[in-house]
């Protein structure tokens, strides 16, 4: 290997300890917390379950300091220049430990936790380590609202989308991406603000349109999104309630929307208040949302599974982000609706960072990059300008045939490669999207994981095998 692109993959695998480091130092930390709050509230536990809970915390503490002692170890190799393929498999290997650990810790510091927790009693509390803290009507049935999401939505919210730590609630979490689109449908049909007919992105992913088109009570249209003009004659014709687009598509041709352009032609030619809503999930927060005119309303949001969780795709998750006055109306749309993300899955994520996050969406949108410019032979669609993100798009006959020649090829040169959904993870994913939707042609997927560059290189020669024969 060169040494150029031998300093690369180890400078690359200098970041990706970095990333399991902060991961072990987060779940420790979060069992310290608990820990520390078992010890408060002793009395309102029986002594059973306290000394359950004290030796099962303590251990799961040891455990955390065991696992960032491996990933010191694998610092020390890295900077020591160590046999590459022996510390990319101690990588992979600590990276699928991490998955594992941080699902036993959510579950054991959410063990002692009730779903609908006391916030008084006579003798014992179900309140589990939130007792004292629980109000009544307030946060006492985690349907409708929850402490721990509480908080991690307003960390979220400053770590990613630059809030104040004093700004009114902007941010919302849902039980998923979609859950995040079906709270915001409920709170605009709530609302009664879906009184006219709605404008659909051509583009935005399969599973949004089929929700649009067969749940609204209106007319949906779907328009080209790159088409201004024939935009700005819908919007003048229809003057549409709500404009809904991703940011980015997850379609075939990956078309990528100039928001601000459509958000500054449809409050140019609206009579009329509209919603523009906005998927970000393929751009995550680096998309270049528009802000709030006079006549546009701006709601964006995103699915938490792809880049957020660092790789552990360990729970399904949405988020909302739109201005403090339709937040409260979403939340209370999200309440009704039971579309809130679970306890489990709150403390399943790890606290937002967005130093690390970029990073990381740097290194798919690097690797997305060289399979993209360097796979040959076929047609491939990957954006140009803005955040590209971390997949790209295989055009050919036979998606389904394809998939199964790289991945033999793959498997003959015991190269890392998964056949399944979904992007942003470790390992690269191969996938045939929209197999069974009638919205959408079947299309191949090819969503680039974070691997080192040795690791990329090795991949892009299988992908190459495979496609030739």
């Amino acid at each position: 290997m060169p040494a150029k692109s031998l300093a690369t993959t180890y400078r690359d695998l200098a970041e990706d300890a970095e990333e399991l480091a902060y991961l072990a130092d987060d779940f420790r930390q979060k069992c310290r917390r608990d820990l520390a709050r078992l010890k408060r509230i002793k009395a309102a536990l029986s002594i059973i379950t306290f000394n359950y809970l004290n030796d099962a915390l303590k251990q799961q503490i040891e455990v955390w300091q065991r696992f960032g002692t491996e990933v010191d170890f694998l610092k020390q190799e890295v900077r020591e220049w160590a046999a590459v393929a022996e510390e990319v498999n101690h990588k992979l290997a600590l990276q699928d430990l991490s998955r594992v650990l941080v699902g036993e810790t959510a579950g054991l510091i959410e063990a002692a936790n009730w779903q609908s927790p006391s916030f008084d009693q006579a003798t014992s509390a179900q309140a589990g380590l939130l007792t004292g803290k629980i109000k009544g009507n307030l946060t006492d049935y985690t349907r409708d609202q929850q402490i721990k999401g509480n908080t991690i939505q307003k960390i979220f919210g400053q770590a990613y989308y630059g809030l104040s730590p004093l700004a009114l609630p902007q941010v919302l979490m849902t039980a998923s991406g979609m859950a995040a689109l079906t709270t915001i449908i409920t709170m605009l049909l709530r609302e009664k603000q879906l009184i006219r007919p709605v404008l659909v992105g051509r583009s935005s992913y399969f599973q949004n349109q089929e929700l649009l088109l067969k749940m609204l009570p209106v007319s949906v249209t779907l328009f080209d999104e790159n088409k201004l003009a024939e935009f700005k004659a819908l919007v003048k014709k229809l003057q549409p309630a709500a404009v809904f687009v991703d940011s980015l598509a997850n379609n075939a041709e990956m078309t990528q929307v100039d928001l601000l352009a459509l958000a500054r032609t449809l409050s140019q030619t609206s009579q009329a208040k509209s919603y523009l809503v906005t998927d970000t999930s393929c751009q995550a927060f680096l998309a270049k949302v528009p802000k709030n005119s006079s006549k546009v309303k701006v709601i964006s949001w995103e699915s938490l599974n792809k880049y957020y969780q660092f790789g552990l795709d360990q729970t399904t998750g949405g988020v909302i982000k739109a201005d403090p006055g339709l937040t409260f109306k979403l939340f209370e749309a999200r309440m009704h609706g039971g579309t809130i993300l679970t306890t489990r899955g709150a403390a399943m994520l790890p606290t937002p960072n967005r130093r690390l996050l970029l990073k990381r969406l740097k290194r798919l949108e690097r690797n997305a990059t060289k399979l993209a410019t360097e796979i040959k032979g076929v047609r491939v669609v990957y954006p140009t300008s803005g955040y590209r993100g971390g997949f790209l798009v295989i055009r050919l006959p036979k998606p389904k045939a394809a998939m199964k020649r790289i991945l033999a090829a793959a498997k003959e040169q015991k190269v890392p490669l998964v056949a399944g959904s979904s992007f942003g993870l470790n390992i690269t994913r191969i996938y045939v999207v929209a197999m069974k939707s009638a919205y959408s042609q079947p299309f191949l997927r090819l969503s680039a994981g974070t691997e080192s560059w040795w690791e990329i290189e090795r991949l892009l020669k299988v992908i190459n095998q495979g496609l030739r024969h």
